[in-house]
């Protein structure tokens, strides 16, 4: 399930980002016009597809008792973060709802963690 999180992130956010930071179209009726704002957001976006991928390759690489705690503190930031935004933009933009989506995904990787941890 860890790996289905990291991936997630990485093909949602590597294309958005990308297309944050480049202007194409569609963008700017879902994040707003390009801003400074919108360009650290993209950071963020970039910074969550980094740690992802790091977080990936250590799995594959066989570190996954030090990978681990990394990538519940990644996922929880994901989802507290994610659930603030329905309050602070509303379910009717569709990156809320897409938000919404991934809290689930990583929600239950969480709990996938938290269960291997405790036994």
């Amino acid at each position: 399930m860890v790996s289905v999180s990291l991936v997630l992130n990485v093909l949602i956010v590597v294309p958005v980002s990308i297309g944050m930071l480049t202007g194409q179209a569609g963008m700017d009726a879902v994040f707003g016009p390009t801003s400074p704002a919108r360009q650290i957001l993209a950071s963020v976006y970039l910074a969550i597809g980094a740690v992802s991928v790091m977080a990936l390759a250590g799995l594959l690489l066989g570190h996954g008792p030090t990978i681990i705690p990394m990538v519940a503190g990644l996922l929880i930031l994901q989802v507290v973060y994610k659930l603030i935004t329905v309050g602070t933009v509303g379910l009717g933009n569709p990156v809320v709802l897409t938000n919404l989506l991934v809290v689930v995904v990583h929600s239950v990787t969480l709990v996938v963690l938290a269960r291997q941890t405790l036994t």
